[in-house]
């Protein structure tokens, strides 16, 4: 009985940090637009949204199952949060995430 109710904590509290780091996002959309790499380091290409970002909206039109139907489209996690130059400070992600540094990255704060 007492691992029904341990698996029933652990998937409310699954379940509750996933609705927390969905809401983290601003729904800017930038995450969906091409990355490309150049000698200054990763840059967003504003003229290439992947095919399912409806720029009106600036949201995902396969959301859900956007990693099963779209093999470009790249999780956003906690590492990205932490260490990806190429999202601006206006992400809602690292507004929330980049505050808990522990260390100082200075090239994080440009």
């Amino acid at each position: 009985m007492q691992i029904k109710r341990f698996k029933k904590k652990i998937r409310y509290y699954l379940n509750k940090k996933h609705i927390e780091w969905e809401n983290a996002c601003k729904k800017c959309g930038l995450c969906c637009y091409e990355k490309e790499h150049t000698s200054h380091g990763i840059i967003i290409n504003l003229k290439k949204p992947c095919t399912y970002l409806n720029i009106e909206t600036k949201e995902c039109t396969i959301y859900l199952k956007r990693f099963n139907i779209y093999n470009k489209c790249a999780k956003m996690t906690v590492f990205h949060a932490f260490f990806s130059r190429y999202l601006p400070k206006t992400c809602g992600y690292i507004q929330k995430y980049r505050k808990w540094q522990i260390f100082s990255f200075p090239h994080l704060n440009d």
